[in-house]
Order: C-alpha cells, then sequence, then structure tokens
C-alpha cells in the first residue's frame, strides 16, 4: 500500500482517539439539557434555582472568609496553622504558608467543597412545601452538583429529580435539570491572593518591615553602645507590647502596585523623581528642589510590586494584638533585657564606663491578607481572605521554619500543670561526644526539661538504667506536642520535639573553652602593617555567631579588666559569623574591625587551645560619622583583608 493511501486511515484513527478521549472527559461533568416544562411548572424550577443562586452565594462567601476552604483539611487543623478573628470563632483563617509548607487550595479542592456545601445545603432553602396546595411533589435519587470557577463567575449545575403532579389534571412532570450563575469573581481574587503570597516568601516584604520597625524604634533596643556607668534595662513584655503596636498601625499603610489602592498625597511622578537620588548624589550636594511628601517613606517601603496587572481589586493586611505574637530576645532572664556593664580604671572612669547591648529577637505573628472585588454580587462586594506568618529568626527573615509546626496564634494564654503527667511513657536519651571523645555516646547526667511554649517543666536527668543513661518519664497532659530539651555542662543545649515516637534522642553538641587575644593590624591603602597589641585608648567589641546553631551567641569586649579571655566552641566541623569593631574611647569613634565568616575543621579545634583575632586599624583614622560608614562599609564588603587577617588557631 503507498504512502498516500495510508494517510486518510491514520487521519481517521486520531479523530476516532479524539472523540473517545473527549468522551471520557466530558462525561465526568453534569450536562443539563433545556427541559420543556409545563408552564405550571416553570416557577417550581425558577423558586428551586433561585435557591441553588442563594446557597451557591453562601458557599462562595465562607470559602472567601476562610481562605477558599469552606471546610480547613486536616493538616492546616492540626497544625493548628490558622488565626480566630476572635476566641473560639468558627472562621478561622489558614496560613497559605507555614514552615516551608504551602496551603494553598487548587481550583479543584475549591470547586469540590463548593459544591459539597450545596449539596449538603440546598434543602435548607428548599421548601416544597409551599406547593402541596397544587401538586404532589416526590424526590427521586441524590443530589448531584457541579460548580465551576470561571473567570467571571460561579457556574453551577444540579441535578435533582423531582416528579410533580398536578392534583388538578393528574398531569405528571419530571424536573431534574437546574442551573444558575453566581456573579462573584472569586477565580481573580484568588489569582491576586497567591501573587500576593508569591511574592511575600520570595522578597520577605513584612519581615523586612518588622525589622525595620525593630531598628527605628528608640524604646525596642537592638544594638547600642553609652558612655555611662548606669546599666539599662528593659521589660520583655513591654517590648513587645511597643512592637506590636507599631505593626498595628503601620501594617494597614501597606498597598499593592496596579490595585485600586487609596492614593498619596502627591502624583506617584514626585516620589518616582525622589528615588532617583542616592546618597553619594546627596553627599556630593545633589539634592531634589522639591520638598519631600509627608507620605514619602509610605510610599518608598509600603508600595509593594507583586507584579499583577493593572486591576480594579483592592487589597489590604490587618493584624490585631489580640492575635498574638510568639518573641524571644536574646540575651534576657527573667522577662528583663539587660546592658553589659563595662568599667575600666577610674583614671579614665568618665571614658571607659560603658554599656553596651546588642539583642538578637525571634518573632512569629499572623497577618491577615483582604482581596476585595466591589463589583461581584452585582457591587455589593465580595471580600477573599487568607493568613500567613511573619518570620524573624535572629534578626533575619526565615521562611524556612525554625517555629514549633504547632504554634498557636489565636488569642490567649496556654495553661498547663508540671504535676500532672499522664500518657506513654517516652525514652529519652540525650547523645553526643562522651569524655573519652567517642561520638554519638549515650551521656548521662543530662537535665530534661519539657518547653511547653507558655511554661517548662523540669522532667530529671538522664541515668543508668538497664544498660542505658536515659530518662523514662510521662508528660504533662495538658500540653501536646511540645520540646524535650536537654542541657549539661560544656554542651550546647538543644532540643527535640515530641511527635509520633516515645523514644526520643537528642544531640548534644560537645563545647571547647579557647583562651584568645585580639591584636589590631594597620591597614593603610591595601598594606596591611604588623601585629600590635590592644591597648587604652582602644578597645574591640566582639561578637561571634554559629552558623549551625544560632543560639550560641559570644558577645564581649576586649580588652577588659577582671574578664577572662575565653570562648566556647562546638567540637566539630563548624561555621561562625565573626563581628569585631575597633573603637577610640578617647576620640569616641569606631575605627576599624573585622567582619567575615571563619570556618572551622574538627582536627583545627581539637589539636589547638588559643585563638587570636585580628582587626584592622584603618587608615587615614575616620574623623567624622560620614567616614565612619564608609569604613563600615569597606569592612562588609572587602573580602581581601578577610582572608589575610582571618582568626588563628594556636
Amino acid at each position: 500500500m503507498k504512502k498516500a493511501q495510508i494517510t486518510p486511515f491514520i487521519i481517521i484513527g486520531a479523530l476516532i482517539l479524539l472523540s473517545s478521549s473527549l468522551f471520557i472527559y466530558y462525561r465526568n461533568f453534569i450536562v443539563v439539557e433545556p427541559e420543556i416544562l409545563p408552564e405550571d411548572v416553570v416557577p417550581i424550577k425558577t423558586y428551586i434555582e433561585a435557591c441553588l443562586k442563594d446557597t451557591g452565594k453562601e458557599a462562595a462567601i465562607k470559602a472567601g472568609m476562610q481562605g477558599g476552604y469552606i471546610t480547613l483539611p486536616n493538616q492546616v487543623t492540626l497544625n493548628r496553622a490558622y488565626v480566630e478573628l476572635t476566641p473560639g470563632s468558627f472562621i478561622k483563617i489558614p496560613y497559605w504558608s507555614y514552615n516551608g509548607i504551602s496551603f494553598i487550595p487548587s481550583i479543584d479542592v475549591m470547586q469540590n467543597q463548593l459544591s459539597d456545601y450545596i449539596k449538603d445545603n440546598i434543602k435548607k432553602c428548599v421548601n416544597l412545601e409551599v406547593f402541596e396546595r397544587d401538586y404532589n411533589l416526590e424526590e427521586e435519587d441524590e443530589i448531584e452538583v457541579e460548580t465551576i470557577i470561571a473567570e467571571k463567575n460561579l457556574d453551577i449545575k444540579m441535578v435533582y429529580n423531582i416528579i410533580v403532579k398536578n392534583k388538578a389534571t393528574d398531569e405528571q412532570t419530571r424536573i431534574s435539570q437546574f442551573h444558575t450563575i453566581v456573579n462573584v469573581r472569586l477565580k481573580k481574587t484568588y489569582e491576586l491572593a497567591k501573587q500576593i503570597l508569591e511574592a511575600e516568601n520570595s522578597q520577605t516584604y513584612f519581615e523586612d518591615m518588622t525589622i525595620d520597625w525593630i531598628a527605628m524604634n528608640k524604646d525596642i533596643p537592638l544594638n547600642g553602645l553609652e558612655f555611662t556607668c548606669k546599666a539599662n534595662k528593659w521589660r520583655v513584655r513591654d517590648v513587645r507590647n511597643e512592637l506590636q503596636d507599631m505593626i498595628y498601625y503601620n501594617v494597614p499603610k501597606v498597598r499593592i502596585r496596579n490595585t485600586d489602592y487609596t492614593g498619596f498625597l502627591e502624583d506617584e511622578e514626585v516620589y518616582e523623581n525622589l528615588q532617583k537620588y542616592t546618597m553619594e548624589d546627596i553627599y556630593q550636594g545633589g539634592r531634589p528642589r522639591q520638598k519631600a511628601p509627608e507620605d514619602a517613606y509610605d510610599y518608598s517601603h509600603y508600595l509593594l510590586d507583586v507584579r499583577t496587572r493593572p486591576t480594579d481589586l483592592r487589597a489590604g493586611f490587618l493584624y490585631s494584638p489580640t492575635w498574638g505574637m510568639d518573641m524571644t530576645v536574646r540575651p534576657s532572664e527573667g522577662g528583663i533585657m539587660r546592658s553589659t556593664k563595662q568599667s575600666a580604671s577610674e583614671q579614665f572612669l568618665s571614658f571607659l564606663c560603658i554599656n553596651t547591648h546588642h539583642f538578637t529577637y525571634d518573632v512569629t505573628y499572623p497577618i491577615e491578607v483582604m482581596v476585595r472585588d466591589d463589583k461581584s454580587f452585582n457591587n455589593q462586594g465580595y471580600v477573599f481572605r487568607f493568613a500567613f506568618p511573619v518570620m524573624i529568626n535572629h534578626n533575619e527573615p526565615d521562611k524556612a521554619g525554625f517555629i514549633n509546626p504547632l504554634y498557636v496564634m489565636a488569642g490567649g494564654d496556654f495553661i498547663g500543670e508540671c504535676e500532672d503527667l499522664t500518657g506513654p511513657t517516652y525514652d529519652i536519651r540525650a547523645l553526643g561526644l562522651d569524655e573519652y571523645g567517642i561520638s554519638n555516646m549515650e551521656l548521662k547526667d543530662v537535665n530534661i526539661s519539657y518547653n511547653c511554649f507558655r511554661f517548662t517543666c523540669n522532667l530529671g536527668t538522664t541515668k543508668a538504667d538497664q544498660g542505658a543513661y536515659r530518662l523514662r518519664t510521662q508528660l504533662p497532659s495538658s500540653c501536646a506536642n511540645g520540646f524535650i530539651k536537654a542541657e549539661k555542662p560544656g554542651y550546647l543545649e538543644d532540643q527535640q520535639q515530641v511527635l509520633d515516637s516515645t523514644d526520643i534522642d537528642v544531640d548534644l553538641r560537645k563545647l571547647k573553652t579557647f583562651r584568645f587575644e585580639v591584636v589590631k593590624n594597620d591597614y593603610n591603602y591595601g598594606n596591611i602593617g604588623d601585629d600590635e597589641i590592644i591597648e587604652k585608648p582602644y578597645s574591640t567589641i566582639i561578637e561571634l555567631q554559629s552558623y549551625d546553631d544560632p543560639d550560641l551567641v559570644f558577645y564581649r569586649k576586649y580588652p577588659l579588666e577582671n574578664n577572662p579571655s575565653t570562648i566556647d566552641l562546638i567540637e566539630q566541623n563548624s561555621k561562625y559569623k565573626v563581628d569585631i569593631m575597633l573603637f577610640d574611647e578617647e576620640d569616641r569613634i569606631f575605627i576599624g574591625g573585622y567582619k567575615g565568616n571563619w570556618s572551622l575543621d574538627y582536627r583545627d579545634i581539637a589539636d589547638n587551645k588559643r585563638i587570636v583575632f585580628h582587626v584592622i586599624n584603618y587608615l587615614p583614622k575616620p574623623l567624622n560619622k560620614e567616614q565612619e560608614s564608609e569604613m563600615i562599609k569597606f569592612l562588609e564588603e572587602d573580602n581581601t583583608y578577610k582572608q589575610t587577617l582571618k582568626p588563628e588557631l594556636e
């Protein structure tokens, strides 16, 4: 057979295959065919379709109130990944993203839940008894509903078999096909909501704004150095309240570009022209002619670009202090944050009596997002809501998830009692490098406690028990899925969450104590001088933080009388952030330092006992804040000096 003769058969076969595929695809959908009904029966169908529209509208509103869900999935409820607008509320706004897990419903999920809601609730609206004077009505089979979320509406089809018998004529009619359109742009609000979350997850807008709010508020301490002998202290509760107030008042200012947002005081062109000026332009005397509008900061910081096309939808953001906030401040003790008081000899007391502070914050709180369409429901309006947690870990955005996945931000306090230990018995062991240098060994005399977020219970210590070092105990009944915390002198404390298993191993990393000193090296246009001892009037402020465990932070002034020059490092391969500033106490200005990363091999730690840190003495010496800022920028960006003067182990 020739090739030209084969071609028609191939085409016919393809058409048959396509027709079969289309039949299989469309048979899964409800097809509403026009029904020819007696004129007197039409009002019954019209009445039921009106109920179908009302129930569909009700379903859409419920879905909009709960991030697209009418019924929250178990993964959301079990993780308690939602916000309650009021404690005990039936409406729960789900987190669409939580600890790195996405809870965004798909279009299919929303369509199915809308259909299920309509199917379960349509009869609450339909009351066939109103027609019983003239008709006998009999229902057959189960109701079937299909909802399509279209671009501009909901397309709802229902199969509801009703036999209608006219009492006067005995004429019998079957009504089964019902159809309605609900004028709500659910799909458009959903798509904008997704764009907002995707932009937040990639750009961490709200984490960055929160860090800015912490830094700009004088009542929220972050970094500081004061020449005073009086130590400063702050109450963690007061700092939390201050931050909550800032968030409460500033979050509603956030707007989304290309949406129908409340305008600024001036035309956008004015703000865009202002943003063209750099700090270098200003230093060189280039200043804008027009005075900056009062809301210029809002335009540059609170107008977010989520890359949406121009739309008539609106978007808004809310936070309420009643929803709670989880905040941990380091260092703090007993709910009090204190500066570090450092004094030298009486001869130089007025200059060398210094208070310094550096605090790191872990902050988690919820944001409610509202997308509004004023045109839906015949201009009555429609609101689609979802939530996400703002997550800050050690002053840095952290969307990956560092908090307990069962943490509840729903208002109120968690209550528990340490004495009420019930349930299964847990086998708890602490593993680590033992005193003989053998790794992954069970450790004895490790203090074990149970951290339940609002309270902590001491459970006991690991002891010899049937050939193992362990602690066997029950846990407080009033708190599930807390953390088992293990602590032992000479080891870095750690914790493990209680989930399904009753066997819990907590890995502890052993610490090694090193003596250290800091030396300075002159740096003059690329030339690095010899090591010099740091003496009065110079001093350094040292911050060393582990990348492997950010809780391990070393913060100290050097040199300082009566202050041991020792530091604890993790006794394994590790990496640290080194941040040291060289300070001239006579001129009261920073004149150098070292800012970089430091990686260590286990053998380096095992074979050495002393560390020498280097700082550069930046020349020419900075004489004002502008030159000091340029010097700090050099410390952060130049890699040559960092490699040459990286810390040394001896």
